[in-house]
């Protein structure tokens, strides 16, 4: 009987588990999605070649690229609500470069290409807590 008493109570207690477990997926997993794409808007300057990083507030920030065959220094910032803004412009315009997620939030930009298709050889910072 004993033992009986053991299964039913590890069988009770693995369903109200189960159940928990499904109550927490239904409340943060969110919907799948449909397939179809939808617009996010418009970047601030038509562009090719930009680096986008995702900010630790998960904002993603686009930067720089190139309209035609010129580098841009445009900066776009596109939040989790779909609102796609301008951001402060970088120091150097830029295509083909990198953008990396430093350890303290900040993004730091490096390299790419200049108008004349040669490379550059700064970097420069933004601090997303400032914009």
């Amino acid at each position: 009987m004993r033992r009986l008493y053991k299964y039913l109570a590890a069988l009770v207690l693995g369903f109200g588990i189960l159940a928990g477990v499904r109550w927490a997926l239904r409340a943060y997993i969110t919907q799948v999605p449909t397939g179809t794409w939808v617009s996010a808007g418009n970047l601030s300057m038509p562009r090719a070649n930009a680096a986008t990083v995702m900010l630790a507030d998960g904002r993603m920030l686009i930067t720089g690229g190139a309209n035609g065959a010129v580098p841009v220094a445009t900066v776009d910032i596109f939040d989790a609500s779909g609102n796609l803004t301008a951001g402060p412009p970088m120091n150097v315009p830029r295509s083909q470069h990198t953008s990396t997620l430093l350890q303290d939030g900040r993004v730091l930009v490096a390299g790419g290409l200049d108008g004349n298709g040669n490379p550059i050889s700064t970097a420069e910072i933004y601090d997303p807590t400032v914009n």
